[in-house]
C-alpha cells in the first residue's frame, strides 16, 4: 500500500482551503447582488440612468446594430490597457473633435 506524504497532504488541505474561502466569496456577491437597493444607492442608480453617464464613462463596443455601451464595464471609464496616440490633426472647417472608437478618449480645441 502507498502512503500520501505529509507536504502532499498539506497541498491538499491548502487547495480546499482556497476553495472554499473563493465559493464563500462567490456566495457573499451573489447576495450583495441580489439585495435590491434603497434609499441613496436607489437614487443614485436612477441618476445614473437618466443622465446619460454611460454615455462617456462606459466603454462602447461595436454591437449586432451598430456602437453601443459595454455594460461588462459600465462607468469604468477608458480602458487603462488602450494607450493612444498623439492628438490628430483636424483640418480647418467645422468639425471640431475627434473620438476613440470606445467613446472614451476625446480631441478637439480644448486638448
Amino acid at each position: 500500500m502507498k502512503h500520501t506524504s505529509v507536504p502532499t497532504l498539506g497541498a491538499i488541505a491548502v487547495a480546499l482551503a482556497c476553495y472554499g474561502a473563493a465559493m464563500a466569496t462567490a456566495q457573499a456577491a451573489d447576495a450583495a447582488a441580489a439585495k435590491p437597493l434603497t434609499g441613496k444607492a436607489l437614487r443614485g442608480q436612477y441618476l445614473v440612468n437618466t443622465s446619460g453617464c454611460h454615455d462617456c464613462h462606459t466603454p462602447w463596443q461595436m454591437g449586432d446594430k451598430g456602437p453601443e455601451p459595454d455594460m461588462s464595464r459600465a462607468l469604468s471609464g477608458h480602458p487603462q490597457a488602450m494607450v493612444m496616440p498623439p492628438v490628430p490633426q483636424l483640418p480647418a472647417g467645422p468639425w471640431i473633435g475627434a473620438m476613440s472608437a470606445t467613446n472614451t478618449a476625446w480631441a478637439g480645441p480644448w486638448a
